[in-house]
């Protein structure tokens, strides 16, 4: 499997993770304090982690959902516990998350990046389409609301 295809669906599991799958109720739910907020963080992370080894598809490795439960997990109790809703939290919140699954892919298959588009354009084109459209979907939405409220 070609190294850039696995960091594309790790980015469009993250976007249905965060974006898609992540209800009014999962989002106000991490927030609450004590053992229910960490049984809402518990599922959202644990949802990330699935929905990444499910679009990877490498069922040995599971470094992946490991690495993005744990970080998830950390990066999001953080982000609620510490700071309120704004542009720049959500913006730091998502560079983070971001930044961590570039490293894990970095690390995984720095080595093979090869980037030979003519073996896998078709796989490479149908997955940046995917990202596309779950980026216009509700991203976008969400990062305009936090800017015009400002």
């Amino acid at each position: 499997m070609e190294s850039f295809i696995i960091l594309i669906k790790l980015l469009c599991a993250h976007l249905c993770s965060d974006f898609i799958l992540q209800t009014n109720e999962i989002n106000n739910g991490k927030r609450k304090s004590g053992s229910k907020g960490l049984l809402f963080q518990f599922i959202h992370s644990i949802t990330h982690a699935g929905i990444a080894y499910l679009f990877v598809a490498d069922w040995c490795c599971w470094l992946i959902p490991s690495v993005i439960f744990i970080s998830h997990f950390i990066i999001d109790v953080i982000k609620c516990k510490c700071y309120k809703d704004s542009l720049s939290t959500f913006l730091a919140d998502q560079f983070l998350h971001i930044a961590i699954i570039a490293i894990l892919w970095f690390s995984l298959y720095g080595d093979e990046i090869k980037l030979s588009y003519f073996e896998s354009f078709c796989s490479v084109k149908v997955w940046l389409t995917i990202m596309a459209y779950l980026l216009m979907l509700r991203p976008s939405s969400i990062f305009l609301n936090l800017f015009l409220n400002k």
